[in-house]
């Protein structure tokens, strides 16, 4: 019942109004009584839309994510460093190498919300590898939570490649091996990327230990 009438004879009624009225007014009429229905209408088919579509396309997950903390480059060359990464990616239509930069520039608000992002990505895992200098390197360690020792993946590594292993240069801090020297890569040098003072580190909370190994061997394979 609406106002005391059945739904048919409502809707009677509202045929009967508007087949009165000329076109201009009915679609006043339209919108002004059902324009609440309409927007709602509208809301559920984009949504509906959007999941369909991430069911039927979704995007491509990391296999590998490497954050620029060395000097600022051209964005280009880091392009080309992911995409000379592709190699190693399982499956390459549903995975990624996402390298990223999070150098610091001269605008300090948004030296700020990269810092804040990167810091949350490593929080929660999603960061594997930093690409950084000596000097960054130390830092790094010595704010804490942010590198893990690179012994798991130097343990892969004596075992699925050892003269691998063998050829790198460890930098080593208290006792400890923190990163692995980049110069010298192959991969690198060909890309355009200065290597003379850049280190590769392991992140805190990755588990894409084989993946990382598997990027070592191609950087310098």
């Amino acid at each position: 019942m609406v106002d005391g009438k059945t739904f048919r004879e409502s809707l009677r009624e509202e045929k009967e109004k508007l087949s009165r009225m000329t076109f201009h007014e009915k679609r006043l009429h339209i919108w002004e009584y059902y324009k609440i229905h309409m927007l709602v209408a509208c809301v559920i088919i984009v949504v509906l839309f959007s999941i369909v579509n991430r069911v039927l396309n979704p995007p491509k997950v990391d296999f590998l994510y490497i954050s620029w903390l060395g000097t600022q480059v051209d964005p280009a060359l880091l392009v080309g460093l992911s995409e000379r990464l592709e190699t190693i990616v399982y499956n390459p239509e549903r995975q990624q190498v996402t390298v990223l930069s999070y150098a610091a520039t001269a605008d300090h608000a948004f030296n700020s919300a990269m810092q804040t992002r990167l810091a949350a990505r490593v929080r929660v895992g999603d960061v594997d590898i930093i690409l950084t200098s000596q000097a960054g390197l130390a830092e790094l360690d010595n704010a804490g939570g942010w590198l893990r020792p690179a012994d798991d993946v130097l343990d892969e590594l004596k075992i699925s490649d050892l003269s691998l292993y063998e050829r790198l240069d460890i930098y080593v801090i208290g006792g400890r091996p923190m990163g692995i020297n980049l110069a010298g890569s192959p991969l690198l040098g060909e890309t355009g990327i200065n290597t003379d003072d850049l280190y590769l580190a392991v992140v805190s909370n990755t588990v894409r230990v084989e993946n990382i190994v598997l990027a070592l061997r191609e950087l310098f394979g």
